[in-house]
């Protein structure tokens, strides 16, 4: 095989190395001990006055759960456990609670980011407050990890009206996992408002034509011949005009 060729071929492999490369499997649980089997090795107590331990006394799965309480007053308690974290990576906290007393005022999981020095950035969390005698599933948004974040500080976290409950808090089979970047929702389609259309001005309704009084003729009474106390009879207009105006007669013929 010539040079070319070889160089031809590697370049070949290292194009499908690419293509057919798998992608990132997450769900990689960062926790040690997250399920209490052993105890609670790998975790701490944040308060001195707490009582934490593993109890086979409920548990949502294996043979133990984490039992969070204070008996010598009210107020919270919570146990933690630092892992490291990558800078602008996306994170999440889920996992099982059991807040079974009235003296249990709320269950918390919670990471706190921590900078170079462990000093706190900022937290997410998730709570519940509903009593429940079966365990219960909390789990935090995913969220990105700030750029200065090289620690995360996983706790499990109670608030007690009153101390010494019955019931104590109990935590199981927490997972907090690098995950992937959340797909953003699509964006909503702009949809243009339709033009108005013109409404046609109303038609008006011709009235119908009024009936129109027909003239009636106007009958001229014509003189009515009167007889006159001489015995003469008025009759038409004609004769008024002779017998009241003698000259304008028409002269009767002379005899001969």
């Amino acid at each position: 095989m010539s040079t070319r060729q070889k160089v031809l071929f590697c370049w070949f492999i290292g194009s499908l190395t690419v293509i057919f490369s798998p992608p990132k499997i997450f769900a990689a649980n960062l926790l040690a001990n997250s399920d209490f089997e052993q105890g609670v090795a790998s975790w701490n107590l944040g308060t001195s006055t707490a009582t934490f331990s593993a109890t086979v006394t409920s548990k949502h799965n294996g043979n133990y759960s984490a039992l969070l309480t204070k008996n010598g007053s009210s107020s919270w308690a919570y146990f933690y456990q630092k892992v490291s974290v990558e800078a602008e990576k996306y994170y999440k906290l889920s996992g099982w609670a059991q807040l079974n007393d009235p003296f249990i005022n709320n269950i918390k999981l919670r990471f706190y980011w921590l900078d170079s020095a462990e000093g706190k950035i900022s937290s997410v969390e998730k709570e519940i407050k509903t009593p429940d005698s079966s365990f219960q599933f909390l789990e935090t948004e995913s969220t990105v990890s700030p750029v200065n974040a090289l620690f995360a500080e996983v706790q499990g976290y109670v608030y007690l009206d009153q101390k010494n409950p019955v019931s104590p808090a109990l935590f199981d089979d927490l997972l907090f996992e690098e995950v992937a970047e959340p797909t953003p929702p699509p964006e909503p389609t702009a949809t243009s408002a339709p033009e108005p259309t013109n409404t046609p001005a109303p038609t008006s309704t011709p009235k119908p034509p009024t009936s129109t009084p027909t003239l009636k003729p106007t009958i001229k009474p014509t003189a009515t011949a009167t007889a006159t106390t001489s015995g003469e009879i008025l009759g038409s207009e004609e004769s008024s005009t002779a017998a009241f105006f003698p000259w304008e007669a028409t002269a009767e013929a002379e005899p001969a």
